[in-house]
Protein backbone atom coordinates (compact mmCIF):
# COMPACT_ATOMS: atom_id res chain seq x y z
CA UNK A 1 0.00 0.00 0.00
CA UNK A 2 3.01 2.44 0.54
CA UNK A 3 4.14 1.94 -3.04
CA UNK A 4 0.75 2.83 -4.29
CA UNK A 5 0.81 5.96 -2.14
CA UNK A 6 4.18 6.96 -3.46
CA UNK A 7 2.99 6.52 -6.98
CA UNK A 8 0.00 8.63 -6.27
CA UNK A 9 2.17 11.33 -4.78
CA UNK A 10 4.63 11.25 -7.71
CA UNK A 11 2.34 13.21 -9.82
CA UNK A 12 0.05 12.84 -12.69
CA UNK A 13 2.71 11.83 -15.11
CA UNK A 14 3.77 8.78 -13.16
CA UNK A 15 0.19 7.89 -12.37
CA UNK A 16 -0.69 8.02 -16.00
CA UNK A 17 2.05 5.55 -16.73
CA UNK A 18 1.31 3.13 -13.87
CA UNK A 19 -2.50 2.95 -13.85
CA UNK A 20 -2.88 1.47 -17.32
CA UNK A 21 -0.60 -1.41 -16.31
CA UNK A 22 -2.60 -2.08 -13.15
CA UNK A 23 -5.80 -2.00 -15.09
CA UNK A 24 -4.44 -4.53 -17.58
CA UNK A 25 -3.30 -6.85 -14.76
CA UNK A 26 -6.64 -6.61 -13.06
CA UNK A 27 -8.38 -7.54 -16.30
CA UNK A 28 -6.28 -10.70 -16.74
CA UNK A 29 -6.98 -11.83 -13.17
CA UNK A 30 -10.68 -11.27 -13.65
CA UNK A 31 -10.62 -13.36 -16.80
CA UNK A 32 -8.92 -16.24 -14.95
CA UNK A 33 -11.37 -16.20 -12.04
CA UNK A 34 -14.04 -19.00 -11.80
CA UNK A 35 -17.78 -18.28 -12.19
CA UNK A 36 -18.04 -17.71 -8.45
CA UNK A 37 -15.96 -14.64 -8.78
CA UNK A 38 -12.81 -16.06 -7.04
CA UNK A 39 -9.68 -17.19 -8.75
CA UNK A 40 -9.40 -20.95 -9.49
CA UNK A 41 -6.64 -21.55 -7.02
CA UNK A 42 -8.55 -19.78 -4.28
CA UNK A 43 -11.76 -21.82 -5.07
CA UNK A 44 -9.91 -25.13 -4.92
CA UNK A 45 -8.45 -24.22 -1.63
CA UNK A 46 -11.86 -23.18 -0.23
CA UNK A 47 -13.77 -26.47 -1.14
CA UNK A 48 -13.70 -28.86 1.91
CA UNK A 49 -12.94 -32.64 1.58
CA UNK A 50 -16.06 -34.92 1.76
CA UNK A 51 -15.69 -37.52 4.52
CA UNK A 52 -17.55 -40.90 4.32
CA UNK A 53 -20.35 -41.57 6.86
CA UNK A 54 -19.28 -43.13 10.11
CA UNK A 55 -20.08 -46.74 11.02
CA UNK A 56 -22.75 -45.58 13.47
CA UNK A 57 -24.39 -43.42 10.81
CA UNK A 58 -24.44 -46.34 8.34
CA UNK A 59 -25.99 -48.70 10.91
CA UNK A 60 -28.64 -46.13 11.77
CA UNK A 61 -29.29 -45.62 8.05
CA UNK A 62 -29.70 -49.39 7.52
CA UNK A 63 -32.05 -49.69 10.50
CA UNK A 64 -34.16 -46.69 9.52
CA UNK A 65 -34.40 -48.04 5.97
CA UNK A 66 -35.37 -51.54 7.15
CA UNK A 67 -38.16 -50.70 9.60
CA UNK A 68 -40.66 -49.19 7.11
CA UNK A 69 -40.19 -52.15 4.81
CA UNK A 70 -40.76 -54.58 7.69
CA UNK A 71 -44.17 -52.99 8.20
CA UNK A 72 -44.91 -52.85 4.49
CA UNK A 73 -43.87 -56.49 3.92
CA UNK A 74 -45.89 -57.69 6.90
CA UNK A 75 -49.08 -55.88 5.86
CA UNK A 76 -48.65 -56.86 2.23
CA UNK A 77 -48.36 -60.59 2.88
CA UNK A 78 -50.78 -60.65 5.81
CA UNK A 79 -53.60 -58.87 3.99
CA UNK A 80 -52.97 -60.71 0.74
CA UNK A 81 -53.17 -64.14 2.43
CA UNK A 82 -56.20 -63.34 4.58
CA UNK A 83 -58.20 -61.61 1.85
CA UNK A 84 -57.09 -64.09 -0.81
CA UNK A 85 -58.15 -67.06 1.32
CA UNK A 86 -61.53 -65.49 2.02
CA UNK A 87 -62.09 -64.68 -1.64
CA UNK A 88 -61.00 -68.18 -2.68
CA UNK A 89 -63.56 -69.80 -0.36
CA UNK A 90 -66.42 -67.44 -1.27
CA UNK A 91 -66.32 -65.63 -4.62
CA UNK A 92 -64.18 -68.28 -6.31
CA UNK A 93 -66.55 -71.02 -5.19
CA UNK A 94 -69.66 -69.07 -6.15
CA UNK A 95 -68.41 -67.92 -9.56
CA UNK A 96 -65.90 -70.71 -10.32
CA UNK A 97 -62.89 -68.37 -10.30
CA UNK A 98 -59.42 -69.86 -10.08
CA UNK A 99 -57.19 -69.66 -7.03
CA UNK A 100 -54.83 -67.38 -8.97
CA UNK A 101 -57.68 -64.89 -9.40
CA UNK A 102 -58.16 -64.88 -5.62
CA UNK A 103 -54.42 -64.25 -5.17
CA UNK A 104 -54.51 -61.35 -7.64
CA UNK A 105 -57.48 -59.69 -5.92
CA UNK A 106 -55.90 -60.22 -2.49
CA UNK A 107 -52.61 -58.70 -3.69
CA UNK A 108 -54.47 -55.63 -5.00
CA UNK A 109 -56.16 -55.13 -1.64
CA UNK A 110 -52.88 -55.47 0.26
CA UNK A 111 -51.07 -53.02 -2.04
CA UNK A 112 -53.81 -50.41 -1.60
CA UNK A 113 -53.60 -50.80 2.17
CA UNK A 114 -49.82 -50.45 2.00
CA UNK A 115 -50.13 -47.00 0.43
CA UNK A 116 -51.92 -45.70 3.51
CA UNK A 117 -49.88 -47.57 6.11
CA UNK A 118 -46.33 -47.03 4.81
CA UNK A 119 -45.96 -43.49 6.26
CA UNK A 120 -47.39 -44.54 9.60
CA UNK A 121 -44.53 -46.99 10.17
CA UNK A 122 -41.94 -44.31 9.43
CA UNK A 123 -43.59 -41.87 11.84
CA UNK A 124 -43.72 -44.49 14.57
CA UNK A 125 -40.03 -45.29 14.10
CA UNK A 126 -39.13 -41.61 14.22
CA UNK A 127 -40.98 -41.18 17.52
CA UNK A 128 -38.79 -43.88 19.03
CA UNK A 129 -35.61 -42.25 17.80
CA UNK A 130 -35.03 -44.36 14.70
CA UNK A 131 -34.59 -42.03 11.73
CA UNK A 132 -32.08 -41.42 8.98
CA UNK A 133 -28.87 -39.70 10.13
CA UNK A 134 -28.12 -36.21 8.73
CA UNK A 135 -25.94 -36.78 5.66
CA UNK A 136 -24.76 -34.33 3.03
CA UNK A 137 -25.76 -34.77 -0.57
CA UNK A 138 -22.30 -36.00 -1.42
CA UNK A 139 -22.41 -38.59 1.40
CA UNK A 140 -25.84 -39.81 0.25
CA UNK A 141 -24.41 -40.50 -3.21
CA UNK A 142 -21.55 -42.64 -1.90
CA UNK A 143 -21.56 -46.36 -2.73
CA UNK A 144 -21.29 -47.41 0.91
CA UNK A 145 -24.32 -45.29 1.83
CA UNK A 146 -26.47 -46.76 -0.93
CA UNK A 147 -25.38 -50.31 -0.05
CA UNK A 148 -26.49 -49.91 3.58
CA UNK A 149 -29.75 -48.24 2.52
CA UNK A 150 -30.72 -50.85 -0.07
CA UNK A 151 -29.46 -53.70 2.11
CA UNK A 152 -31.64 -52.51 4.99
CA UNK A 153 -34.68 -52.31 2.71
CA UNK A 154 -34.08 -55.86 1.44
CA UNK A 155 -33.66 -57.27 4.96
CA UNK A 156 -36.76 -55.39 6.10
CA UNK A 157 -38.98 -56.62 3.28
CA UNK A 158 -37.81 -60.24 3.79
CA UNK A 159 -38.47 -60.11 7.53
CA UNK A 160 -41.83 -58.39 7.03
CA UNK A 161 -43.03 -60.82 4.37
CA UNK A 162 -41.96 -63.78 6.53
CA UNK A 163 -43.85 -62.44 9.55
CA UNK A 164 -46.82 -61.70 7.31
CA UNK A 165 -47.14 -65.42 6.51
CA UNK A 166 -48.38 -66.12 10.06
CA UNK A 167 -52.04 -66.63 8.94
CA UNK A 168 -50.89 -69.81 7.19
CA UNK A 169 -50.36 -71.38 10.62
CA UNK A 170 -54.06 -71.10 11.49
CA UNK A 171 -55.84 -71.52 8.14
CA UNK A 172 -57.63 -74.58 6.83
CA UNK A 173 -55.66 -74.94 3.63
CA UNK A 174 -58.03 -77.54 2.16
CA UNK A 175 -61.20 -75.56 2.85
CA UNK A 176 -61.44 -73.80 -0.52
CA UNK A 177 -60.62 -76.95 -2.48
CA UNK A 178 -63.11 -78.89 -0.39
CA UNK A 179 -65.86 -76.35 -1.06
CA UNK A 180 -65.10 -76.36 -4.78
CA UNK A 181 -65.11 -80.16 -4.81
CA UNK A 182 -68.44 -80.23 -2.98
CA UNK A 183 -69.96 -77.80 -5.47
CA UNK A 184 -68.73 -79.85 -8.43
CA UNK A 185 -69.88 -83.01 -6.66
CA UNK A 186 -73.38 -81.62 -6.17
CA UNK A 187 -73.61 -80.78 -9.86
CA UNK A 188 -72.44 -84.28 -10.83
CA UNK A 189 -74.85 -85.99 -8.41
CA UNK A 190 -77.77 -83.86 -9.58
CA UNK A 191 -77.03 -84.80 -13.17
CA UNK A 192 -76.72 -88.43 -12.09
CA UNK A 193 -80.18 -88.71 -10.51
CA UNK A 194 -81.78 -87.05 -13.52
CA UNK A 195 -79.96 -89.37 -15.93
CA UNK A 196 -80.85 -92.43 -13.81
CA UNK A 197 -84.54 -91.57 -13.91
CA UNK A 198 -84.26 -91.08 -17.67
CA UNK A 199 -82.25 -94.27 -18.37
CA UNK A 200 -84.45 -96.53 -16.23
CA UNK A 201 -87.68 -94.86 -17.42
CA UNK A 202 -88.78 -94.01 -13.89
CA UNK A 203 -91.05 -91.35 -12.42
CA UNK A 204 -88.51 -90.14 -9.86
CA UNK A 205 -85.03 -90.78 -8.46
CA UNK A 206 -83.14 -89.63 -5.38
CA UNK A 207 -79.68 -89.92 -3.88
CA UNK A 208 -79.92 -90.43 -0.11
CA UNK A 209 -76.98 -90.07 2.27
CA UNK A 210 -76.60 -91.41 5.80
CA UNK A 211 -76.57 -88.80 8.57
CA UNK A 212 -74.52 -90.48 11.30
CA UNK A 213 -75.21 -87.82 13.91
CA UNK A 214 -78.99 -88.07 13.61
CA UNK A 215 -79.09 -91.72 12.62
CA UNK A 216 -81.32 -91.27 9.58
CA UNK A 217 -81.20 -90.60 5.84
CA UNK A 218 -81.49 -87.29 4.03
CA UNK A 219 -81.97 -86.50 0.37
CA UNK A 220 -78.85 -85.02 -1.16
CA UNK A 221 -80.19 -84.82 -4.72
CA UNK A 222 -83.68 -85.41 -6.11
CA UNK A 223 -85.44 -85.08 -9.45
CA UNK A 224 -87.88 -82.23 -9.99
CA UNK A 225 -90.92 -84.41 -9.36
CA UNK A 226 -90.22 -84.75 -5.61
CA UNK A 227 -88.98 -82.45 -2.86
CA UNK A 228 -86.05 -82.87 -0.49
CA UNK A 229 -86.82 -85.01 2.56
CA UNK A 230 -85.45 -87.00 5.49
CA UNK A 231 -86.18 -90.69 6.10
CA UNK A 232 -85.90 -92.87 9.19
CA UNK A 233 -83.89 -96.08 8.90
CA UNK A 234 -86.75 -97.97 10.50
CA UNK A 235 -89.25 -97.06 7.78
CA UNK A 236 -90.07 -98.77 4.51
CA UNK A 237 -87.91 -100.25 1.82
CA UNK A 238 -85.28 -97.52 1.92
CA UNK A 239 -84.72 -98.09 5.62
CA UNK A 240 -84.44 -101.84 5.02
CA UNK A 241 -81.82 -101.34 2.29
CA UNK A 242 -79.84 -98.92 4.46
CA UNK A 243 -79.78 -101.19 7.54
CA UNK A 244 -79.18 -104.54 5.80
CA UNK A 245 -76.94 -103.33 2.96
CA UNK A 246 -78.99 -105.36 0.45
CA UNK A 247 -80.58 -103.84 -2.60
CA UNK A 248 -84.38 -103.94 -2.89
CA UNK A 249 -86.25 -104.52 -6.15
CA UNK A 250 -90.02 -104.64 -5.59
CA UNK A 251 -92.46 -105.05 -8.46
CA UNK A 252 -95.51 -104.18 -6.31
CA UNK A 253 -94.88 -102.57 -2.94
CA UNK A 254 -98.36 -103.53 -1.69
CA UNK A 255 -97.39 -107.18 -1.69
CA UNK A 256 -94.45 -106.62 0.67
CA UNK A 257 -94.42 -106.33 4.46
CA UNK A 258 -92.54 -103.02 4.29
CA UNK A 259 -95.46 -101.33 2.54
CA UNK A 260 -96.96 -98.40 4.43
CA UNK A 261 -99.95 -96.57 2.88
CA UNK A 262 -99.02 -93.33 4.63
CA UNK A 263 -95.54 -93.41 3.10
CA UNK A 264 -96.14 -94.91 -0.32
CA UNK A 265 -99.65 -93.98 -1.52
CA UNK A 266 -98.77 -90.27 -1.74
CA UNK A 267 -95.02 -90.16 -1.71
CA UNK A 268 -93.92 -87.00 0.15
CA UNK A 269 -97.10 -85.25 -0.91
CA UNK A 270 -95.95 -85.24 -4.54
CA UNK A 271 -98.99 -87.10 -5.81
CA UNK A 272 -96.80 -90.06 -6.84
CA UNK A 273 -98.29 -93.42 -5.87
CA UNK A 274 -95.39 -95.81 -5.41
CA UNK A 275 -95.94 -99.02 -7.38
CA UNK A 276 -92.44 -100.37 -8.05
CA UNK A 277 -89.22 -99.47 -6.33
CA UNK A 278 -85.49 -100.12 -6.75
CA UNK A 279 -83.14 -99.16 -3.88
CA UNK A 280 -79.38 -99.66 -4.30
CA UNK A 281 -76.98 -99.19 -1.35
CA UNK A 282 -73.83 -97.11 -1.83
CA UNK A 283 -70.90 -98.80 -0.07
CA UNK A 284 -67.69 -97.18 1.11
CA UNK A 285 -65.06 -98.83 3.31
CA UNK A 286 -67.32 -101.72 4.17
CA UNK A 287 -70.38 -99.74 5.27
CA UNK A 288 -73.47 -98.22 3.69
CA UNK A 289 -73.04 -94.46 3.21
CA UNK A 290 -76.06 -93.81 1.03
CA UNK A 291 -78.80 -95.10 -1.28
CA UNK A 292 -79.90 -94.54 -4.84
CA UNK A 293 -83.68 -94.84 -5.04
CA UNK A 294 -85.63 -95.14 -8.27
CA UNK A 295 -89.43 -95.02 -8.12
CA UNK A 296 -92.04 -96.42 -10.52
CA UNK A 297 -90.85 -98.03 -13.73
CA UNK A 298 -93.06 -96.49 -16.41
CA UNK A 299 -93.36 -99.73 -18.37
CA UNK A 300 -93.26 -103.03 -16.49
CA UNK A 301 -90.94 -103.62 -13.54
CA UNK A 302 -87.28 -103.06 -12.84
CA UNK A 303 -85.18 -105.84 -14.40
CA UNK A 304 -81.89 -107.48 -13.45
CA UNK A 305 -80.26 -105.30 -16.09
CA UNK A 306 -81.59 -102.23 -14.25
CA UNK A 307 -80.10 -103.65 -11.05
CA UNK A 308 -76.68 -104.08 -12.65
CA UNK A 309 -76.75 -100.58 -14.14
CA UNK A 310 -77.69 -99.01 -10.80
CA UNK A 311 -75.07 -101.11 -9.00
CA UNK A 312 -72.35 -99.81 -11.34
CA UNK A 313 -73.56 -96.23 -10.82
CA UNK A 314 -73.54 -96.67 -7.05
CA UNK A 315 -69.88 -97.71 -7.25
CA UNK A 316 -69.01 -94.52 -9.12
CA UNK A 317 -70.98 -92.48 -6.59
CA UNK A 318 -68.92 -94.00 -3.78
CA UNK A 319 -65.74 -93.12 -5.68
CA UNK A 320 -66.90 -89.51 -6.16
CA UNK A 321 -67.77 -89.15 -2.47
CA UNK A 322 -64.26 -89.91 -1.21
CA UNK A 323 -60.75 -88.63 -1.78
CA UNK A 324 -58.51 -89.95 -4.54
CA UNK A 325 -56.21 -91.67 -2.04
CA UNK A 326 -59.14 -93.42 -0.35
CA UNK A 327 -60.51 -94.45 -3.73
CA UNK A 328 -57.25 -96.01 -4.83
CA UNK A 329 -56.70 -97.86 -1.56
CA UNK A 330 -60.26 -99.16 -1.52
CA UNK A 331 -59.99 -100.43 -5.10
CA UNK A 332 -56.78 -102.25 -4.17
CA UNK A 333 -58.42 -103.79 -1.09
CA UNK A 334 -61.38 -105.00 -3.17
CA UNK A 335 -59.02 -106.49 -5.74
CA UNK A 336 -57.04 -108.29 -3.03
CA UNK A 337 -60.20 -109.73 -1.50
CA UNK A 338 -61.50 -110.89 -4.88
CA UNK A 339 -58.17 -112.47 -5.82
CA UNK A 340 -58.00 -114.24 -2.45
CA UNK A 341 -61.48 -115.72 -2.88
CA UNK A 342 -61.91 -118.87 -4.90
CA UNK A 343 -63.92 -118.73 -8.08
CA UNK A 344 -64.63 -115.82 -10.39
CA UNK A 345 -64.36 -112.33 -8.87
CA UNK A 346 -67.79 -110.73 -8.35
CA UNK A 347 -67.34 -106.98 -8.80
CA UNK A 348 -71.07 -106.17 -8.68
CA UNK A 349 -72.98 -106.26 -5.41
CA UNK A 350 -76.12 -107.20 -7.34
CA UNK A 351 -74.35 -110.30 -8.70
CA UNK A 352 -73.19 -111.26 -5.22
CA UNK A 353 -76.62 -110.76 -3.72
CA UNK A 354 -78.37 -112.69 -6.51
CA UNK A 355 -75.85 -115.50 -6.07
CA UNK A 356 -76.64 -115.77 -2.38
CA UNK A 357 -80.33 -115.54 -3.16
CA UNK A 358 -80.00 -118.56 -5.48
CA UNK A 359 -77.77 -120.55 -3.12
CA UNK A 360 -80.15 -120.33 -0.16
CA UNK A 361 -83.02 -122.28 -1.82
CA UNK A 362 -80.45 -124.75 -3.17
CA UNK A 363 -79.30 -125.49 0.38
CA UNK A 364 -82.92 -125.83 1.52
CA UNK A 365 -83.54 -128.38 -1.22
CA UNK A 366 -80.33 -130.29 -0.43
CA UNK A 367 -81.23 -130.40 3.24
CA UNK A 368 -84.60 -131.89 2.37
CA UNK A 369 -83.23 -134.43 -0.13
CA UNK A 370 -80.39 -135.54 2.16
CA UNK A 371 -82.73 -135.61 5.16
CA UNK A 372 -80.27 -133.69 7.32
CA UNK A 373 -80.65 -131.22 10.16
CA UNK A 374 -78.25 -128.57 8.79
CA UNK A 375 -76.11 -127.81 5.75
CA UNK A 376 -73.52 -125.10 5.00
CA UNK A 377 -71.62 -123.95 1.93
CA UNK A 378 -68.06 -123.12 2.96
CA UNK A 379 -65.61 -121.37 0.62
CA UNK A 380 -61.83 -121.41 0.92
CA UNK A 381 -59.84 -118.20 1.45
CA UNK A 382 -56.35 -118.93 0.17
CA UNK A 383 -54.74 -115.85 1.70
CA UNK A 384 -56.06 -116.52 5.21
CA UNK A 385 -55.91 -120.29 4.79
CA UNK A 386 -59.33 -120.72 6.30
CA UNK A 387 -62.93 -121.47 5.37
CA UNK A 388 -65.76 -118.99 5.71
CA UNK A 389 -69.52 -119.54 5.58
CA UNK A 390 -71.01 -118.37 2.29
CA UNK A 391 -74.53 -119.63 3.05
CA UNK A 392 -76.18 -121.89 5.63
CA UNK A 393 -79.51 -123.59 6.22
CA UNK A 394 -80.27 -124.98 9.65
CA UNK A 395 -78.78 -124.46 13.09
CA UNK A 396 -75.13 -124.03 12.10
CA UNK A 397 -73.64 -120.57 12.79
CA UNK A 398 -71.95 -118.47 10.12
CA UNK A 399 -68.26 -118.23 10.94
CA UNK A 400 -64.68 -118.62 9.77
CA UNK A 401 -62.68 -121.73 10.65
CA UNK A 402 -59.19 -123.07 10.11
CA UNK A 403 -58.53 -126.19 8.05
CA UNK A 404 -57.14 -128.04 11.05
CA UNK A 405 -60.17 -127.52 13.30
CA UNK A 406 -63.04 -128.50 11.01
CA UNK A 407 -64.41 -131.48 9.11
CA UNK A 408 -64.77 -129.44 5.91
CA UNK A 409 -61.16 -128.26 6.34
CA UNK A 410 -59.98 -131.87 6.28
CA UNK A 411 -61.97 -132.43 3.08
CA UNK A 412 -60.57 -129.30 1.38
CA UNK A 413 -57.03 -130.13 2.47
CA UNK A 414 -57.15 -133.73 1.19
CA UNK A 415 -59.62 -133.22 -1.66
CA UNK A 416 -61.75 -136.25 -0.74
CA UNK A 417 -65.22 -136.90 0.64
CA UNK A 418 -65.64 -137.25 4.39
CA UNK A 419 -68.67 -139.32 5.44
CA UNK A 420 -68.59 -140.38 9.04
CA UNK A 421 -70.35 -140.72 12.35
CA UNK A 422 -68.61 -139.56 15.49
CA UNK A 423 -66.59 -142.39 17.03
CA UNK A 424 -67.07 -144.64 13.99
CA UNK A 425 -64.33 -146.44 12.04
CA UNK A 426 -64.15 -143.70 9.42
CA UNK A 427 -63.90 -140.87 11.93
CA UNK A 428 -60.44 -139.25 11.28
CA UNK A 429 -59.82 -138.57 14.95
CA UNK A 430 -62.11 -135.53 15.29
CA UNK A 431 -64.63 -135.81 18.09
CA UNK A 432 -65.47 -132.08 18.30
CA UNK A 433 -65.96 -129.05 16.06
CA UNK A 434 -64.56 -125.83 17.63
CA UNK A 435 -66.39 -123.55 15.18
CA UNK A 436 -69.75 -125.15 16.03
CA UNK A 437 -69.45 -125.03 19.78
CA UNK A 438 -72.71 -126.13 21.40
CA UNK A 439 -74.03 -127.93 18.29
CA UNK A 440 -74.64 -131.66 18.81
CA UNK A 441 -72.94 -133.32 15.81
CA UNK A 442 -73.65 -137.03 15.39
CA UNK A 443 -72.85 -137.53 11.70
CA UNK A 444 -71.27 -135.39 9.00
CA UNK A 445 -70.87 -135.47 5.22
CA UNK A 446 -68.32 -133.15 3.59
CA UNK A 447 -68.09 -132.98 -0.22
CA UNK A 448 -65.33 -130.93 -1.91
CA UNK A 449 -66.11 -128.40 -4.67
CA UNK A 450 -63.57 -128.34 -7.52
CA UNK A 451 -63.16 -125.91 -10.39
CA UNK A 452 -62.14 -126.84 -13.94
CA UNK A 453 -58.47 -127.01 -12.96
CA UNK A 454 -59.27 -129.36 -10.07
CA UNK A 455 -58.58 -126.63 -7.57
CA UNK A 456 -60.67 -126.93 -4.42
CA UNK A 457 -62.97 -123.92 -4.01
CA UNK A 458 -64.60 -125.11 -0.80
CA UNK A 459 -66.97 -127.79 0.43
CA UNK A 460 -70.51 -128.68 1.42
CA UNK A 461 -70.80 -129.63 5.08
CA UNK A 462 -73.95 -131.66 5.82
CA UNK A 463 -74.60 -132.34 9.51
CA UNK A 464 -76.72 -135.01 11.24
CA UNK A 465 -78.68 -137.53 9.20
CA UNK A 466 -82.19 -137.43 10.68
CA UNK A 467 -82.71 -141.19 10.55
CA UNK A 468 -79.35 -141.85 12.19
CA UNK A 469 -76.23 -143.51 10.84
CA UNK A 470 -74.05 -142.24 7.99
CA UNK A 471 -75.15 -140.70 4.74
CA UNK A 472 -75.73 -143.15 1.89
CA UNK A 473 -73.86 -143.53 -1.41
CA UNK A 474 -76.83 -141.92 -3.17
CA UNK A 475 -76.51 -138.97 -0.82
CA UNK A 476 -72.83 -138.62 -1.70
CA UNK A 477 -73.53 -138.86 -5.45
CA UNK A 478 -76.29 -136.24 -5.24
CA UNK A 479 -74.04 -133.87 -3.25
CA UNK A 480 -71.31 -134.34 -5.88
CA UNK A 481 -73.70 -133.35 -8.67
CA UNK A 482 -74.80 -130.20 -6.85
CA UNK A 483 -71.16 -129.36 -6.09
CA UNK A 484 -70.37 -129.40 -9.82
CA UNK A 485 -73.13 -126.88 -10.56
CA UNK A 486 -72.12 -124.68 -7.66
CA UNK A 487 -68.51 -124.75 -8.92
CA UNK A 488 -69.63 -123.53 -12.35
CA UNK A 489 -71.56 -120.68 -10.76
CA UNK A 490 -68.55 -119.72 -8.65
CA UNK A 491 -66.19 -119.83 -11.64
CA UNK A 492 -68.29 -117.51 -13.75
CA UNK A 493 -70.07 -117.54 -17.11
CA UNK A 494 -67.23 -119.31 -18.99
CA UNK A 495 -67.04 -122.26 -16.59
CA UNK A 496 -69.12 -124.58 -18.79
CA UNK A 497 -66.91 -123.91 -21.81
CA UNK A 498 -63.79 -124.55 -19.76
CA UNK A 499 -65.24 -127.85 -18.54
CA UNK A 500 -66.00 -128.90 -22.12
CA UNK A 501 -62.42 -128.09 -23.14
CA UNK A 502 -61.07 -130.02 -20.16
CA UNK A 503 -63.22 -133.04 -21.04
CA UNK A 504 -62.05 -132.86 -24.67
CA UNK A 505 -58.40 -132.85 -23.62
CA UNK A 506 -58.97 -135.87 -21.40
CA UNK A 507 -60.56 -137.79 -24.29
CA UNK A 508 -57.72 -136.87 -26.64
CA UNK A 509 -55.01 -138.15 -24.25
Amino acid sequence: WRSCGQVAQAGPAVGALVMPGLAELGGRQAAEAPPGGQPKAMADAAEPEVLPPSAGQLRMLGLSSALPFVGFGFLDNFLMIVSGEYIDSTLCVAFSFSTMAAAAIGNTISDCAGLFCGGAVEELAAKHGVEEPPLSRAQQQMWSTRAWQYGGQIVGIVIGCTLGCCPLLFMDHAKAERLKHEKEQQAVFQSMVEKVAQMLHADAAALMLVDRERGDLYSNNVTQSIRHFRWRKEDGFMGHAATTGKFVNVADVREDSHYDPLLHDDFLGSGIKVQSLLCMPVWHKGEVVGLINVINKKEGTFTTRDEDVLSAISTHVAVAMSSERDNFEEVLDNCERCVAQQGAPQWSQTTQQRRKTLIEPVLQGMRSVLNSESIALLLFDEEQQQLYTEAVDGDLPSCAMSLEDSYAGWTVEHGVVLNTTLGGPTDPGRSHHPAYDGVDIRSVLCVPIFDTRRKCLGAFEVVNKRCGGTFTADDVQYAHQVANYIAMMLEGPTAELRRVLSLTRQKMQ
